[in-house]
């Protein structure tokens, strides 16, 4: 039931903010995956590259026809998000597994690079920032609380998909005022 509320709040909360649009259909588009991805990885542990792939592939299907749509990103935009974002978590992922260590599953790399491609660079890198922060001080708290033991791994999608979310909304807007504010 939690699905199909969070999937009508979320065409209601498209239309209001994009209106009739193509930039409103991308949006819902993006956004069902990942309720999907969200609710894969808080029932199952897991993020299935099924999903992720097939995200991708629209996402760069809808960047190739944004001078017909009007939409974002551009496709180099999607392109360089995707790359960047899935080189950062392949990263967060491959240098603690040297140590057998690691915390994050490859499906979070996968998934890195499917919010790069959704919303783009630099949008991309404020999502990653956001669901890195939530999902540290998340993992901080349930270690505190004894809720889960310092060595095991998290389930970090759910932060991710949320962080997408969001910024499928007012990304560029969050962009803009970081931009602003340090003066870049």
């Amino acid at each position: 039931m939690l699905v199909e509320l969070a999937s009508g709040l979320l065409f209601v909360l498209a239309l209001i903010v994009f209106g009739l649009s193509w930039q409103m259909l991308t949006t819902i588009i993006y956004g069902s995956f990942f309720i999907t991805l969200f609710v894969t990885d808080l029932e199952k542990s897991l993020i299935p590259p099924v999903v992720v792939y097939t995200g991708i592939a629209t996402a760069l299907v809808f960047a190739a026809l944004r001078p017909l749509s009007g939409t974002t990103p551009g496709l180099l935009s999607a392109l360089a998000g995707l790359a960047i974002s899935f080189a950062i978590f392949l990263l967060i992922w491959a240098v603690p597994k040297i140590f057998k260590k690691s915390m994050l599953g490859f499906g979070d790399a996968g998934m890195a690079g499917l919010i790069g491609a959704s919303v783009g660079y630099p949008v991309a890198l404020v999502a990653l920032c956001m669901a890195l922060v939530a999902g540290a001080l998340t993992a901080i708290l349930l270690v505190i609380f004894r809720v889960k033991k310092l060595n095991e791994p998290a389930q970090f999608g759910m932060f991710m998909a949320f962080a997408g979310m969001v910024t499928l909304f007012c990304g560029q807007d969050i962009v803009d005022a970081l931009r602003q504010l340090f003066r870049l």
